[in-house]
């Protein structure tokens, strides 16, 4: 169930140049949420300017210390003044459904782009915890961009200028994974921009050991509860299609439903 919390900030501190990690003490979030859920934040007190509050995903999560973490680029109004905030912030979370986390067989490759890498951390932890197997894959645009090595062990990096770790997208060593687990079942689970994941359902299309394909879409919200439907996403169906909201139905759809 989601909380509506004030919750202190334990740290706000770079770790790229436009890329902040923010830790804050709340434990009711941290006791329930699960890999691929988010929570909505403010930081701007009661001018209410930025009016809505923003989502943003959980990148980790500590039950012993009641902490989460969230990684989140500056990029607007409301994430430069988050990016000042010492004290507290207003949340509400954890929203959402996530990713699905399984002990069976599977290497379950985890693909990330940009922002989209930070809640992989808490997923790759999930998949460990319950026995599974995971790789992790982070893009970004260049080395500087790059804050996977903080987060984890032996990420894939990927760049598009070549500047750190494999020269393109994160479909080439995605691709290369998939054909090097060839006598097992892969399932994928990808957050990043809208072409990435897009570029990655077609790409997991042509191997038949790819049983799953999760995505984590990022629509604009307003409430971030279901009311609004202002985040809607157009899924498959058996009539054709239908609307599906993205706070609350998702932000985890199956690839292969996306209609993109």
């Amino acid at each position: 169930m989601p909380y509506i919390i004030k919750a202190p900030v334990i740290a706000n501190e770079p770790v790229t140049a436009n890329t902040m990690r923010l830790i804050l003490r709340a434990p009711e979030i941290a006791a329930e949420c699960r890999p691929g859920q988010f929570v909505n934040i403010s930081a701007w007190g009661e001018t209410y300017d930025p009016l809505l509050k923003r989502p943003f995903s959980i990148c980790d999560a500590d039950k012993r210390t009641g902490q989460i973490v969230i990684i989140y680029n500056v990029v607007g109004k409301g994430t430069r003044i988050l990016a000042s905030q010492k004290d507290s912030c207003d949340l509400v979370g954890p929203l959402g459904n996530g990713f699905p986390v399984t002990a069976d067989d599977s290497l379950n490759l985890l693909i990330g782009g940009g922002a989209g890498c930070a809640p992989m951390k808490l997923l790759e932890t999930a998949i460990g915890e319950a026995g599974g197997k995971s790789r992790v894959i982070c893009g970004f645009g260049t080395a500087a961009q790059n804050y996977a090595d903080a987060l984890f062990d032996s990420p894939i990096i990927s760049t598009d200028d070549g500047t750190c770790g494999v020269r393109g997208f994160v479909t080439g060593p995605a691709e290369q994974c998939i054909r090097d687990h060839a006598e097992g079942p892969v399932r994928l689970c990808v957050c990043g921009p809208t072409p990435m994941m897009k570029a990655v359902c077609a790409l997991a299309a042509g191997f038949e050991q790819v049983t799953e394909v999760w995505v984590s879409l990022e629509n604009v919200m307003a409430c971030g509860i279901g009311v609004c439907t202002g985040c809607v996403c157009k899924l498959k169906s058996p009539e054709g299609f239908e609307y599906k909201r993205v706070c609350k139905d998702g932000p985890v759809f199956r690839g292969e439903d996306v209609i993109w």
